[in-house]
């Protein structure tokens, strides 16, 4: 803890003396004075690159996450998406082409090509778009008769770019962009709002296919574990998980609402264990 109290001491004094150096620098433009290293102004500029250098290494945790950060968004994921519907009125056929509008749509793309990978049944539709690198599949999980009640299980996977939730990038379908038009339009369109229960979505990263490491999970002296499931409900609400392995690395969420403030955590899990 004292530790801690002195970083913040001398971050705050690095700072206020690297705002004095750059008033000293700025009035000996003005006044045409030359730096002499051998003078005060000369050891200002010494300590102004200490105090910088102070700043960034008592910061280098911050600062390594935003580089790694920029960095992961531009790595190239193997992911799926899957959520778990309960309707009574919707079959296959509306719950896809409804996905598909809202992806079409926030792509500006007139449509998708759907290239069907099987026959296309009221139980079950496999179907893959190769314009945006990705494969959809809906299933038919359980049918109550009695109140015509459905649950189907909707699966989304592909391989592309991780992407940022609020870039504004449309040449690909990003990995973020996905969970976008899921969160902001396609759970929240009048046909899905009215007519289908969200009842669990899981995101998941496959390690294999995923520029994507575990390496620097564990500490040095455990840093030979191979075989490992975590676990963890840490800093996410009570309905959210976070499940981690040697496969994959998954988030799930019981509430729809959760899902673009979730997939922010998300991120910034992954980027810590990157």
């Amino acid at each position: 803890m004292k530790k801690k109290y002195l970083n913040t001491f001398m971050t705050i004094v690095s700072a206020i003396y690297l705002v004095f150096f750059i008033v000293v620098l700025i009035k000996s433009k003005i006044t045409n004075n030359q730096f002499d290293f051998l003078d005060a102004d000369g050891l200002t500029i010494i300590g102004s690159v200490c105090a910088l250098a102070e700043l960034v290494i008592s910061n280098r945790n911050a600062v390594s996450k935003k580089i790694n950060s920029w960095i992961f968004y531009n790595k190239e994921v193997n992911y799926q998406i899957m959520v778990t519907l309960e309707t009574s009125t919707l079959g296959i056929k509306e719950i896809i082409e409804e996905l598909e509008n809202c992806i079409s749509n926030f792509l500006n793309i007139q449509e998708l090509r759907r290239k069907p990978n099987s026959k296309l049944m009221s139980s079950i539709w496999n179907v893959s778009y190769d314009s945006i690198g990705c494969e959809i599949n809906c299933s038919l999980h359980y049918s109550n008769r009695e109140n015509s009640s459905k649950m189907l299980d909707l699966k989304i996977s592909g391989h592309s770019k991780y992407g940022k939730i609020n870039s504004r990038k449309k040449d690909i379908l990003y990995l973020a962009s996905l969970v976008k038009i899921l969160g902001n339009y396609y759970f929240s369109s009048s046909k899905m709002s009215q007519n289908v229960k969200v009842e669990k979505i899981d995101i998941i990263i496959k390690r294999e296919g995923s520029q994507i490491s575990t390496s620097n999970l564990f500490s040095e002296v455990i840093r030979d574990v191979e075989d490992f499931h975590i676990k963890t409900l840490c800093g996410i609400n009570k309905d959210e998980e976070i499940i981690i392995n040697e496969q994959q690395i998954k988030w799930s969420t019981l509430d729809s609402r959760t899902l673009i403030d979730g997939y922010e955590y998300f991120t910034d899990i992954l980027c810590e264990i990157e």
